[in-house]
């Protein structure tokens, strides 16, 4: 059996196929830069936001409620 010869490149193809396999998305990169702040500094305000759209359409939802129950309109 002949042994053969190892060309820097294909060990450089081989260590970065390597790496890909075994990068699976869990242990992928969690922040990315997005204009220099940070993914999870970008989407931070939205669950605020999200619970600003809840509290209108629940108070809109008891004022129609309420309106309608009562028949009158303000």
């Amino acid at each position: 059996m002949g042994s053969r010869i190892v060309l820097p490149i294909e060990l450089r193809r081989f260590e970065e196929k390597r790496e890909m396999e075994m990068t699976s998305p869990s242990n992928a990169p969690t922040v990315f830069n997005l204009q220099g702040a940070a993914l999870d500094e970008v989407y931070w305000p939205l669950p605020w936001l999200y619970v600003g759209f809840l509290a209108t359409w629940c108070f809109s939802t008891f004022y129609s409620v309420n309106t309608w129950r009562n028949r009158h309109l303000e």
